[in-house]
């Protein structure tokens, strides 16, 4: 029999994880939000919260800040994002990828759609949605 004790440490666990994934979620959004924006300022403040406050910070995230850096009209700092990633040990997949993929087409770089084709095939990242 578990005791009563044992399962309000449950029900506590059970409800604290679950408030930090909301909290997760809706800085995520948030961050999406400022980078589509192109308000990299803000979603660059944003990040570094994140960071500070030791919360689990996904491949999409970053992607987002790519996006924001391209939008941003700084394509150097998006690129920066992968080195940011190794720094911070989270695998550049293929989410990274397709958004700086895009970010050159948009600003009509194909040269460097190359580059990172290279990277891509180098580090084994595929670009095909897995289902």
């Amino acid at each position: 029999m578990i005791s009563w004790r044992v399962e309000i440490l449950n029900v506590v666990l059970v409800t604290f994880t679950l408030l930090l994934n909301v909290v997760q979620m809706t800085f995520t959004l948030l961050l999406k939000a400022y980078c589509n924006r192109g308000s990299i300022a803000s979603a660059t403040r944003l990040m570094e919260f994140i960071k500070s406050s030791h919360l689990p910070v996904k491949e999409h995230v970053y992607a987002c800040l790519v996006t924001g850096h391209a939008r941003d009209g700084n394509l150097g700092a998006a690129e920066s994002v992968l080195d940011q990633m190794k720094k911070d040990e989270v695998h550049a997949g293929s989410v990274v990828y397709s958004s700086l993929m895009k970010a050159y087409i948009e600003k009509g770089m194909l040269e460097k759609i190359e580059e990172v084709s290279c990277c891509i095939e180098v580090g084994g990242v595929s670009l095909v949605a897995r289902h």
